[in-house]
């Protein structure tokens, strides 16, 4: 009866917790349906501002095309060279009229304008070129013709609203997306210049107000704004609304793009809402099922619970006595191994190698010791993953300088094969899955005499959920493991074949060690082994994905440093020059050092940011080598740290970023961050001297052979941001594309022009056109150059008087670079899109 009533009471315990947490959870989803709604339309809306821009930036260009086509014609009427009569006749095509105007804006050849359009007229005589747009007339563009310094006539080309709504008009986007519509609007007229096909039968018309939906919202937000977006259901539940005003004109250019076509991939936002809510179900499924295996566990009898609560007890004591011990010894022997360290500076001779044999022997205790306590850790309960966002491809590249060395002094070949499709931007404990990799390669070389060690990284399977799969084969030829052994291979304090590998040292935990963090990492290891022949251990540990970009050739990166290091020959020697190189392992500081060991440089060391700062603050260097992923303060942060000192050696010192991630647009990120320049690991000793020596003060380098030769010119076009600003429509990448090449001429011209009558005011206006435009169609290169003169220009026009005369200077050397940066973007273009 008590059983029952017991049994009872549990269970609506049970309910009632489970009707608050399933009210909860229907307050979670539609709190949570709101917030990714208004997230996603925020989103969508600012998608469609930068399309509205993009939209504006090409009417703008068409607008200016017409303008030059007819100021070429003007210029050919005024030279006499060809008739008033045959000018208006060669701008003259169907639905475009040409004509010419005297002063008085009557038409003395081609089409007659409206009298209102004698205010066009009047400003085209002050030599500004304009557009106007007229009510059941048409769109009129105006151009001055000179007659020595003054203007004589007006030529003028008027594209009727028949024309405009034709699909041939040079006005009307053919090449548009079907979800896309697209007009022009005349905020002076408030009429709507280039419709699109049936506007007036569309949704998208207000007939009640004889304007395109949505205007009076998209003026508004323009009042406080370059561009504007606008998604509301109450005006229209399927389109984004966006306008962008056109530069230099009345017209705004408005755009209405179906919202599933911004939002690609999200088909349903209450699918999503639905599988959260679901997935909260089955948790809180799971907590039930806890809650009752806690309530079954509470009857367990007294005596049982009082017995595991012992051995839990003793366990514990055992694991705090190996922690403390660990602790205990590692502190003098730190000692012991730091002031040996001393010993072998100073020393020389016999003295120096029974130094070395101190540090050896000492570091061999001591990673006995690191082993102790990470498996009491482990015991205890207190060894916890700690996933952050790391490089798949620094990692190997520590691995390998670690393991390649150990290999190498044991005469033991080491190959690495890594998949050059893995994604290297992972999610995972960098530290824990170094230590597992690096346990597994130590034991491979420890008991391998003769042979080779293989090392292959590889995926299993497709990426799903943004995790995938991390494969690592370690195969040996080494002494093998008997069938009977394999069982006893992962336990703790377990050595295999003790009579044949006495003289090998180790404690035996460090197999058991790498099983116990495989597993905690969801991870598994196995092995397969042939006694005298060889062992083969594979790591399999699942890891998030943060970028899907590949790591690509590993293995041609580590074969082109051997062979450098093969054919090594020093390029120079600087003796008076002092470099600090900053790396979290010791193995990578090792090895700079001996790349650079034949240039007589003098290399300093750090193993962390924040040593860096504090030696950088006391000390001058010519050259400082900053590693990009090192923990508690990356490379980025240091430099940001550094920019914010005063009055320190290094105010003036390049930075140079160390990085293992060599993938495209890597190097503009480092430019971004501050850095002067970047190095890929695992370096090589031609590209480590060839900067070295790109960066050291000329004064402090001395010639030793023939120097290296230099790397080849990165290409003009960054194609990733080309289709960034283009909203990834490759044909309006190479529209855009076509249109700066075709322009180059006619900006150089006028550039120049500016330059040569130093009218750097305009030189410096125009110089930020082309920057900006550069920019959008990818010319990272030219748009830098073109800033630098635009800063230049700034600084001539607004800066002190006693500077001028240096930004003068500057503009005029570094004027032809830039256009010759433009000359080669044009052939560039050429080559690689088949643009002319």
């Amino acid at each position: 009866m008590k059983q029952d009533k017991r049994i009872l009471t549990f269970t609506l315990h049970l309910l009632g917790r489970f009707m608050i947490f399933f009210a909860i959870l229907l307050l979670i989803g539609f709190a949570l349906q709101s917030k990714m709604n208004d997230s996603l339309n925020r989103e969508v809306e600012k998608f469609s501002t930068h399309q509205g821009e993009l939209l504006a930036f090409v009417y703008h260009n068409l607008l200016q095309t017409e303008i030059a086509e007819l100021s070429k014609t003007a210029t050919l009427i005024a030279a006499e060279k060809i008739t008033p009569a045959n000018g208006v006749q060669s701008i003259s095509d169907k639905g475009q009229l040409g004509g010419l105007l005297d002063i008085h804006g009557q038409s003395i050849w081609g089409v007659a304008l409206p009298a209102e359009a004698r205010l066009q007229c009047a400003r085209t005589l002050q030599g500004e070129p304009s557009w106007r747009y007229y009510k059941d007339v048409g769109l009129v563009v105006m151009v001055p013709v000179y007659q020595g310094n003054t203007v004589r006539y007006v030529l003028c080309k008027l594209h009727t609203n028949s024309s405009l709504r034709d699909k041939s008009s040079p006005f009307q986007f053919a090449d548009k997306k079907d979800d896309e519509n697209i007009l022009l609007y005349d905020t002076r007229t408030q009429q709507v210049v280039v419709p699109f096909e049936n506007y007036t039968d569309s949704p998208f018309y207000d007939a009640d107000k004889d304007i395109p939906l949505g205007l009076d919202q998209l003026l508004a937000k323009l009042d406080s704004a370059q561009e504007a977006a606008i998604f509301d259901p109450k005006i229209n539940a399927d389109y984004v609304l966006y306008a962008s005003p056109i530069p230099d004109t009345n017209f705004i250019a408005i755009g209405y793009r179906e919202w599933r076509s911004v939002v690609t991939g999200i088909t349903n936002i209450h699918l999503i809402v639905l599988w959260v809510f679901g997935l909260l179900v089955v948790l809180f499924c799971v907590f039930i099922l806890y809650a009752f295996t806690n309530q079954v566990a509470a009857e367990e009898s007294t005596a049982l619970r009082e017995a595991r609560d012992e051995a839990l007890r003793a366990n514990q004591a055992k694991s705090d006595f190996l922690a403390n011990m660990s602790h205990e010894i590692r502190t003098p022997l730190n000692a012991i191994l730091g002031m040996n360290e001393m010993i072998m500076r100073e020393a020389s001779g016999k003295l120096k190698k029974y130094a070395f044999n101190v540090k050896s022997a000492g570091e061999t205790l001591l990673s006995i010791i690191n082993d102790i306590l990470d498996f009491s850790k482990i015991e205890s309960g207190k060894m916890e993953i700690v996933p952050v966002s790391y490089s798949l491809s620094s990692v190997l590249n520590d691995v390998y300088n670690m393991v390649h060395y150990k290999a190498g002094q044991k005469g033991l070949a080491f190959h690495m094969n890594v998949d050059p499709d893995i994604p290297d931007a992972l999610i995972g404990d960098e530290v824990r899955l170094r230590q597992v990799v690096v346990n597994i390669l130590n034991n491979a070389v420890k008991y391998t005499h003769k042979g080779s060690v293989t090392f292959t990284v590889k995926s299993q399977g497709t990426a799903e959920n943004d995790t995938l799969e991390l494969e690592f084969i370690t195969q040996d030829t080494g002494i093998g493991i008997r069938e009977e052994d394999k069982e006893k291979l992962f336990a703790k304090f377990q050595r295999l074949d003790i009579e044949k590998n006495r003289n090998i040292e180790g404690t035996g935990l460090g197999l058991a060690i790498t099983v116990k963090l495989t597993e905690m990492m969801q991870g598994s290891i196995s092995v397969d082994s042939i006694y005298g022949e060889g062992s083969t251990f594979t790591i399999r540990i699942p890891q998030q994905v943060e970028k899907y970009d590949p790591i690509g050739d590993f293995n041609t990166r580590i074969e082109a440093a051997l062979r450098e290091e093969e054919n090594y020959q020093e390029s120079f020697t600087a003796p008076q020059a002092h470099i600090l190189v900053v790396d979290d392992n010791d193995m990578n500081l090792t090895v700079v050092e001996s790349l650079l060991e034949k240039t007589r440089v003098h290399i300093h060391t750090a193993t962390s940011g924040k040593e860096c700062l504090q030696l950088i603050a006391q000390n001058h260097y010519d050259i400082v080598f900053l590693d990009h992923m090192m923990p508690e303060m990356d490379g980025i942060e240091t430099l940001q740290r550094a920019k914010t000192m005063t009055d320190f050696p290094c105010q003036h010192t390049p930075f140079i970023a160390l990085t293992a991630n060599a993938v495209a647009g890597v190097k503009e990120m480092f430019l971004a961050k501050g850095f002067n320049d970047y190095l890929a690991k695992p370096v090589d000793g031609k590209t480590l001297e060839h900067m070295v020596q790109k960066y050291l003060p000329p004064e402090k380098i001395e010639a030793a052979g023939e120097t290296a030769s230099p790397t080849p010119a990165d290409q003009q076009i960054d194609l990733p941001t080309a289709m960034q600003y283009c909203g990834n429509d490759e044909e309006m990448q190479k529209k855009f594309l076509s249109m700066f090449v075709t322009r180059r001429k006619a900006v150089t011209k006028l550039l120049e022009k500016d330059l040569s009558a130093d009218n750097i005011a305009d030189y410096t206006t125009h110089v930020h056109a082309l920057k900006s435009t550069a920019l959008s169609i990818g010319g990272i290169q030219l748009s830098e150059a073109a800033k630098a003169l635009e800063m230049a220009g700034h600084a001539y026009c607004d800066g002190p008087e006693e500077e001028k005369a240096d930004n003068l200077q500057y503009i005029k050397e570094h004027h032809g670079e830039a256009m010759e940066l433009y000359a080669k973007l044009a052939d560039e273009a050429q080559s690689r899109f088949g643009i002319s």
